[in-house]
Protein backbone atom coordinates (compact mmCIF):
# COMPACT_ATOMS: atom_id res chain seq x y z
CA UNK A 1 0.00 0.00 0.00
CA UNK A 2 1.30 3.44 -0.92
CA UNK A 3 2.20 5.88 1.81
CA UNK A 4 -0.29 8.69 2.31
CA UNK A 5 0.89 12.05 1.07
CA UNK A 6 1.44 14.47 3.94
CA UNK A 7 0.13 18.02 3.53
CA UNK A 8 0.67 21.01 5.83
CA UNK A 9 -2.23 23.46 6.09
CA UNK A 10 -1.21 26.98 7.15
CA UNK A 11 -3.99 29.51 7.61
CA UNK A 12 -4.73 32.05 10.31
CA UNK A 13 -8.48 31.42 9.99
CA UNK A 14 -9.48 28.50 12.26
CA UNK A 15 -12.62 27.74 10.23
CA UNK A 16 -10.67 27.64 6.97
CA UNK A 17 -8.08 25.34 8.56
CA UNK A 18 -10.75 23.00 9.90
CA UNK A 19 -12.68 22.79 6.63
CA UNK A 20 -9.59 22.19 4.51
CA UNK A 21 -8.23 19.66 7.02
CA UNK A 22 -11.50 17.72 6.94
CA UNK A 23 -11.70 17.73 3.13
CA UNK A 24 -8.09 16.65 2.68
CA UNK A 25 -8.52 13.79 5.14
CA UNK A 26 -11.67 12.71 3.28
CA UNK A 27 -9.54 12.61 0.10
CA UNK A 28 -7.05 10.31 1.85
CA UNK A 29 -4.27 12.75 2.70
CA UNK A 30 -2.40 12.88 5.99
CA UNK A 31 -2.59 16.47 7.27
CA UNK A 32 -0.81 18.64 9.77
CA UNK A 33 -2.49 21.91 10.69
CA UNK A 34 -0.20 24.82 11.45
CA UNK A 35 -1.92 27.75 13.17
CA UNK A 36 1.24 29.83 13.64
CA UNK A 37 3.16 30.20 10.36
CA UNK A 38 6.34 31.07 12.25
CA UNK A 39 6.57 27.38 13.25
CA UNK A 40 6.47 26.12 9.65
CA UNK A 41 10.18 25.72 8.91
CA UNK A 42 10.97 23.76 12.07
CA UNK A 43 7.88 21.56 11.72
CA UNK A 44 8.55 21.00 8.02
CA UNK A 45 12.13 19.95 8.73
CA UNK A 46 10.87 17.40 11.24
CA UNK A 47 7.74 16.17 9.42
CA UNK A 48 8.88 16.47 5.77
CA UNK A 49 5.47 17.18 4.18
CA UNK A 50 4.92 16.44 0.51
CA UNK A 51 3.08 19.74 0.02
CA UNK A 52 2.37 22.92 1.95
CA UNK A 53 -0.92 24.73 1.41
CA UNK A 54 -0.52 28.24 2.76
CA UNK A 55 -2.79 31.26 3.03
CA UNK A 56 -1.26 34.33 1.43
CA UNK A 57 -2.48 37.04 3.81
CA UNK A 58 -1.81 36.28 7.46
CA UNK A 59 -1.00 38.76 10.24
CA UNK A 60 1.98 37.01 11.87
CA UNK A 61 3.82 36.05 8.70
CA UNK A 62 2.49 36.20 5.15
CA UNK A 63 2.78 33.41 2.61
CA UNK A 64 5.82 34.94 0.94
CA UNK A 65 7.61 35.11 4.27
CA UNK A 66 6.72 31.47 4.95
CA UNK A 67 8.21 30.47 1.59
CA UNK A 68 11.37 32.51 2.23
CA UNK A 69 11.74 30.94 5.67
CA UNK A 70 11.51 27.44 4.18
CA UNK A 71 14.10 28.32 1.51
CA UNK A 72 16.54 29.60 4.15
CA UNK A 73 16.03 26.83 6.69
CA UNK A 74 17.52 23.81 4.91
CA UNK A 75 17.88 22.05 1.58
CA UNK A 76 15.07 19.68 2.54
CA UNK A 77 12.56 22.40 3.40
CA UNK A 78 13.61 24.54 0.42
CA UNK A 79 12.30 21.96 -2.03
CA UNK A 80 8.85 21.35 -0.51
CA UNK A 81 6.21 22.49 -3.02
CA UNK A 82 3.96 25.32 -1.84
CA UNK A 83 0.42 26.05 -2.96
CA UNK A 84 -0.81 29.48 -1.93
CA UNK A 85 -4.48 30.06 -1.19
CA UNK A 86 -5.65 33.57 -1.93
CA UNK A 87 -8.84 35.57 -2.03
CA UNK A 88 -8.04 36.72 -5.57
CA UNK A 89 -10.65 35.73 -8.10
CA UNK A 90 -9.80 32.86 -10.44
CA UNK A 91 -8.94 35.10 -13.40
CA UNK A 92 -6.42 37.05 -11.30
CA UNK A 93 -4.94 33.83 -9.87
CA UNK A 94 -4.17 32.51 -13.37
CA UNK A 95 -1.69 35.35 -13.83
CA UNK A 96 0.29 34.10 -10.80
CA UNK A 97 0.18 30.36 -11.44
CA UNK A 98 3.30 30.23 -13.56
CA UNK A 99 6.71 29.88 -12.02
CA UNK A 100 7.80 28.42 -8.72
CA UNK A 101 4.51 28.47 -6.80
CA UNK A 102 0.91 27.58 -7.48
CA UNK A 103 -1.78 30.07 -6.50
CA UNK A 104 -5.35 28.88 -6.05
CA UNK A 105 -8.31 31.09 -5.27
CA UNK A 106 -10.19 30.38 -2.06
CA UNK A 107 -13.28 30.80 -4.20
CA UNK A 108 -12.34 27.79 -6.35
CA UNK A 109 -14.56 24.75 -6.44
CA UNK A 110 -13.33 21.76 -4.44
CA UNK A 111 -12.66 19.67 -7.57
CA UNK A 112 -10.41 22.41 -8.96
CA UNK A 113 -8.48 22.63 -5.69
CA UNK A 114 -7.96 18.86 -5.55
CA UNK A 115 -6.94 18.75 -9.21
CA UNK A 116 -4.23 21.31 -8.45
CA UNK A 117 -3.14 19.38 -5.35
CA UNK A 118 -2.79 16.17 -7.41
CA UNK A 119 -0.89 18.11 -10.06
CA UNK A 120 1.53 19.48 -7.48
CA UNK A 121 1.98 16.04 -5.95
CA UNK A 122 2.34 14.57 -9.45
CA UNK A 123 -0.55 12.19 -8.94
CA UNK A 124 -2.52 11.38 -12.06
Amino acid sequence: MATQKKIFIIDDNPIARKVLDKRLKEEGYDTIVVADPRETALLAAREQPDLIICDVNMPLMDGGEVAASLKRHSRETATIPIMFLTTLVTEDVNAYTSGEYMYVSKMSQAQELFAQIRKMLRIS
